[in-house]
């Protein structure tokens, strides 16, 4: 004979979850999981983006500023490398005394280099796409009354556009 313990009038014993229950719940739960990890991943890629943008523009501005400062009698810029494997933008300073300051006149021992990530790429409609920064006004060297723009471009596509005008102002589009 078996016992069995009633609490109730007509209490039943509880029981617990089926395999095949558990099993649904899981299979959705995966579902869902792989179902967000794409969408994840692209607002991972948009913020690095944005990062980086930002990070540009910053370099930029120091460039520009290290100019008005005169910082040691220089003139200072940014040389986007777009040819190098990983791409890469150049912090760079032209001793006094240059009549045309430019990359090719740095001194490359006070090069500051900043890579890009692996598949992101950078392109500008600057010629030789080298901003050079006039001493005290920090006007870009060469720039007529247009607004240039560089673009950062990730991996899968997605950009940034960084614009700059003929006052040596700097920002993201």
């Amino acid at each position: 004979m078996k016992s069995r313990v009633v609490f109730g009038k007509n209490s039943r014993r509880a029981r617990g979850f089926s395999i095949v229950e558990l099993l649904v719940v899981i299979a959705i739960s995966l579902v869902v999981a792989g179902a967000s990890f794409p969408l994840v991943g692209s607002i991972s890629s948009k913020r690095s983006l944005d990062y980086k943008a930002s990070e540009f523009v910053q370099f930029m501005r120091t460039a520009r500023t290290r100019s008005i400062a005169g910082l040691n009698n220089g003139t200072h810029g940014i040389y986007l490398d777009t040819v190098s494997n990983p791409k890469q933008y150049v912090l760079y300073e032209v001793p006094a005394g240059v009549a045309s300051p430019s990359y090719a006149a740095r001194m490359s021992n006070l090069d500051i280099v900043i890579r890009l990530e692996t598949g992101m790429s950078i392109s500008s409609d600057i010629s030789g796409n080298d901003v050079s920064f006039e001493k005290t006004t920090g006007k870009p060297l060469g720039f007529a009354s247009s607004i240039k723009k560089i673009t950062l471009t990730d991996a899968v596509g997605t950009s940034r556009i960084i614009e700059i005008n003929e006052l040596g102002i700097v920002w993201v589009q």
